[in-house]
């Protein structure tokens, strides 16, 4: 599904690359018509490429559209008509100079849709989190939104006595061998562990410790893949992972407090049952009582 959706995303950025060209164009013969100079065609190409480079955020095709626009402009509006030979010589220039700032401004534009998107991410976490009860859901939760920011397989070890229970895998096959004492060295000394760190670098997975400064609810570890994580990738799975400890940590005492009420709830039934029983107990007692006297 998520290839399929990046397929589509790249077919309609191709559509809007060429009718931000056409719209270009058409807009040129225009100006022409208007009886303004070459200049004021330029300058509007130059604007269709920048808005290429910000709408679909490719380097690809920003290339593409600086290549294709300025043989468009060189072959419809510059002098001499219909060639791609031009009198003026700083066209070379300008079209490697056009490439250079396209891909500076896809880059930022790229950048910028990235930051959105995981920005989006963590708020719908928060507002999963808020409605989420039970290990099972919240750690759903978790691995299903570090698939989304990662689009790597991810496992889940749960504390099981003194060690750590066999390992749950999400969105698909593993995606690498684990390794069991890698994990439990991460639960051990609740420090990051795994490939290309310090501790167990050959492993195929990256742990970390789903933990707070009191207690450990498990080790969750990342499919290590081809590329290594960015240091904001990094940073957003340890904030991501902090919150899943505290939302474990709440739901903890949250499932204390509703034992607690239950048990106090009990105490008072049983309290008003036997003071019923004393009740219609002593009723009768008092008769015979009496009657005995």
């Amino acid at each position: 599904m998520r290839k399929r959706s990046r397929r589509s995303l790249t077919s309609k950025n191709i559509f809007i690359t060429l009718m931000i060209l056409t719209g270009t164009t058409a807009i040129g013969f225009l100006f022409e018509l208007m009886g303004l100079e070459e200049i004021n065609v330029y300058t509007l190409f130059i604007l269709g490429i920048l808005l290429t480079a910000v709408v679909t955020a490719s380097r690809t095709l920003s290339m593409a559209s600086s290549a294709v626009g300025l043989l468009i402009f060189n072959f419809l509006f510059a002098s001499p008509r219909y060639s791609v030979e031009a009198y003026n010589f700083g066209y070379p220039m300008d079209f490697i100079i056009l490439i250079g700032v396209s891909l500076l401004v896809s880059s930022l534009a790229s950048n910028s849709e990235r930051m959105a998107y995981r920005t989006n991410i963590l708020l719908e976490t928060d507002q999963l989190f808020l409605k989420a009860t039970g290990m099972e859901e919240i750690v759903s939760i978790t691995a299903g939104q570090l698939n989304q920011l990662l689009d790597r397989p991810v496992v889940f070890y749960a504390p099981q006595g003194e060690g750590l229970s066999a390992p749950r895998c999400f969105h698909g096959a593993p995606g690498g061998a684990l390794d069991e004492k890698a994990a439990a060295w991460t639960q051990e000394n609740r420090t990051a562990a795994g490939a290309r760190t310090a501790r167990f670098a050959q492993a195929e997975y990256l742990y970390w410790p789903v933990a707070t400064e009191e207690s450990l609810y498990g080790v969750l570890g990342v499919a290590a893949g081809e590329r290594p994580l960015t240091e904001m990738e990094g940073s957003l799975v340890r904030s991501l992972l902090s919150e899943c400890a505290l939302t474990l940590e709440r739901d903890f005492y949250d499932q204390k407090r509703r034992e607690a009420a239950a048990q106090m709830r009990d105490e008072k039934l049983r309290a008003d049952l036997l003071r019923s029983i004393s009740h219609d107990l002593r009723t009768p007692l008092t008769s015979i009582s009496g009657s005995a006297g």
